[in-house]
């Protein structure tokens, strides 16, 4: 989501601008792709090979604005964005969309695996224990458990179900 700060001393013109992202293709792909000839060979039409060390390689386009404005990478098929489309168009509701869990009663429970969390989860993801991730990831899991993960699923499904059962 993008959005405006309260505190901006410009909320017009910052909206002017998403608007602009979300609409302007030329603006979309010199935010995402840098310029033509200096980061990036066009290869066709709406077809760009990013030129390597070139300087800019922001790689998250996605989160810029409306990325069917974008151009084709290498590897992406020539209907991409009819496929993207066509899979946001047959996605399906979440049926537990409108539930919203009460964490009160397992207060103490989530606290004790955000500690846990904390101490292991960066690490395990950026592969900073190496040749030890199995071994890793085993105590990251026993000792969410030992925090109380097991009571935290149970009673969130135990919401979930009464949430339903009213429905």
């Amino acid at each position: 989501m993008t959005g405006v700060s309260a505190t901006s001393e410009n909320p017009i013109r910052a909206i002017k601008f998403i608007e602009l992202l979300n609409t302007d293709k030329e603006l979309y792909n010199l935010i995402c792709y840098g310029v033509e000839g200096q980061h990036y060979r066009k290869t066709g039409e709406n077809r760009i090979e990013p030129i390597i060390d070139s300087g800019y390689a922001v790689n998250i386009a996605w989160e810029f604005g409306d990325q069917f404005n974008s151009y084709l990478l290498p590897g992406y098929p020539d209907d991409v964005w009819e496929q993207t489309d066509g899979i946001n168009d047959g996605a399906e509701y979440s049926p537990i969309v409108g539930f919203v869990f009460d964490p009160e009663p397992v207060r103490v429970e989530i606290s004790n695996c955000e500690a846990v969390f904390t101490e292991f989860w960066y690490p395990l993801v950026s592969g900073v224990y190496q040749e030890k991730t199995d071994e890793r990831l085993a105590a990251f899991l026993s000792r969410l458990k030992e925090s109380g993960a097991d009571k935290i699923i149970g009673e969130m499904q135990k919401q979930l179900d009464a949430w339903k059962a009213a429905q």
